[in-house]
């Protein structure tokens, strides 16, 4: 159950895009900065790492803590928090994945999160995991293939 909420998820996000909750035309909005993520989707090949960009919508005159939370522990890893030092507005944040034995992709939703102001980042797992079953033809009865590399002919 969900496996199949999180596809949705992911298609309602690639059909529909993703709201930004940005505040960058130049006004100097009341309250805190607000956390963007410089992407709203990236793609990991799963047991990798993957680095993005956290930004604030603009810089804190103290630091700030913005914290960080992933949808499902278990396939992916990031801080509890960032702290931003008073006038930094972007900050690399590393997702850690996690492998698993299926062989389905997984989306994993990495949030950043500033009072009550949030933005959400996709991270889709691409499985290493091969399908396997049994082999027909040369492989299944051990042939030894020969495989010439020759430049083209002119």
């Amino acid at each position: 159950m969900k496996r199949l909420w999180l596809m949705a998820l992911a298609v309602s996000l690639a059909v529909l895009g993703c709201k930004r909750h940005s505040d960058d035309d130049g006004f100097d909005r009341p309250g805190p900065p607000k956390p963007i993520w410089s992407a709203t989707s990236t793609t990991v090949l799963e047991g990798g790492k993957v680095t993005l960009t956290l930004s604030l919508s603009k810089s804190a005159d103290d630091p700030l803590t913005v914290d960080l939370a992933s949808s499902d522990t278990a396939r992916a890893t990031v801080p509890a928090s960032v702290v931003f030092p008073a006038g930094t507005t972007s900050l690399p944040v590393t997702v850690t994945t996690i492998a698993d034995a299926d062989t389905t992709n997984s989306l994993v939703l990495i949030t950043a999160t500033v009072g009550d102001f949030e933005d959400v980042v996709g991270v889709t797992l691409l499985e290493d995991d091969a399908v396997t079953g049994a082999a027909h033809g040369p492989v299944a009865a051990r042939a030894v293939c020969r495989v010439v590399l020759q430049p083209p002919r002119a």
